[in-house]
C-alpha cells in the first residue's frame, strides 16, 4: 500500500474519529516513524482551532473546509491553498 493511500484512507478515517483519545500516541509515532509522519501529510482534517486539531495540523495534516467532527470546537477561517 502506498503511503498516500494509507494517509488519505484508513489513517484519515482513524484520525477523524479517534484523534482526541490517541493524539499523544499519534505524535509519538510520527516522531519515531518517518513513513507514518509522511502518511499524516495526506490526512485532510476540518480546519478547527481546538488543541487536538492544531496539534494534528502541526504534524502535517491538511486543513480543509469540512464540517467539524464532534470533538472539534472552533472553526477557523479557510485559507487559500
Amino acid at each position: 500500500m502506498l503511503i498516500r493511500d494509507l494517509g488519505c484512507g484508513p489513517l484519515e478515517d482513524f484520525v477523524r474519529l479517534h484523534a482526541p483519545a490517541f493524539i499523544h500516541q499519534i505524535e509519538i509515532r510520527a516522531a519515531d516513524d518517518d513513513r507514518f509522519a509522511r502518511a499524516l501529510k495526506y490526512v485532510w482534517l476540518p480546519n478547527a482551532g481546538d488543541d487536538v486539531s492544531q496539534r494534528l495540523l502541526a504534524l502535517g495534516c491538511k486543513p480543509r473546509p469540512f464540517k467539524l467532527e464532534s470533538w472539534q470546537t472552533t472553526l477557523l477561517p479557510t485559507r487559500k491553498l
